[in-house]
């Protein structure tokens, strides 16, 4: 039997998540049905019911609607463990750079550095005393799309837009960034979390750093 009036529930709602017209089959005239039956075993026509069959088709349908739903909002938890290990950075003077990142953001530790001569690569992580890591690597011949003037702009191009770091003071960070050679692109303002505070900056190549300072708690 085709008709959904055979089904049980839980049938009745799988063969209606394949094709939600056939709840219309089951409370259709037997004619339209015997008539939609010999056309296709998963179609009735809308213009074969009546307006009683409209009325007895309205509770069946709203439990297979809010039964979906139902199925529809179970995710289960995943748990993966995720923290930040280090952000990669491609530099056009990896020497430079390092300078830089070490006198004006504290990254002074080094991790690692190691370079592959076939390939002109060199590369330096760096980390600062609260263990943030950065990756710095220059390989020649790499070119920049373009630069950037702001956030905004980034986010015109799809990837990874800006480098994010949280820090105590805003303003004494925002500052002594800037001073070190640091180019100033937003400046320390109220960010959308309450309490907490942010700012733009970029390095000496136009990367951008977005300095956090979170609420207190």
């Amino acid at each position: 039997m085709y008709g959904a009036a055979t089904l049980t529930p839980a049938r009745r709602l799988a063969s209606a998540m394949v094709n939600p017209l056939i709840p219309l089959v089951a409370t259709s005239s037997s004619a339209a049905c015997s008539s939609a039956r010999r056309r296709s075993p998963w179609w009735c026509p809308l213009a074969r019911l009546t307006v009683s069959d409209m009325r007895l088709r309205l509770v069946p349908l709203t439990w297979l609607v809010l039964l979906t739903l139902d199925w529809e909002v179970t995710v289960p938890d995943v748990d993966l463990g995720l923290d930040v290990h280090h952000t990669s950075l491609s530099v056009a003077d990896l020497d430079a750079q390092r300078a830089w990142y070490q006198r004006a953001l504290g990254l002074h530790e080094v991790v690692a550095e190691f370079q592959l001569d076939e390939l002109a690569v060199r590369t330096v992580v760096l980390r600062s005393g609260a263990g943030v890591r950065l990756e710095l690597i220059e390989r020649a011949g790499a070119s920049r799309h373009r630069d950037y003037a702001d956030p905004l702009d980034a986010a015109s191009t799809l990837g990874f837009g800006h480098w994010a770091v949280s820090v105590r003071d805003l303003d004494t960070a925002f500052a002594a960034i800037v001073a070190a050679g640091g180019v100033e692109v937003w400046p320390p303002a109220d960010a959308v979390e309450p309490g907490a505070r942010f700012a733009y900056v970029k390095d000496p190549e136009g990367n951008l750093i977005e300095l956090i300072q979170p609420p207190t708690r």
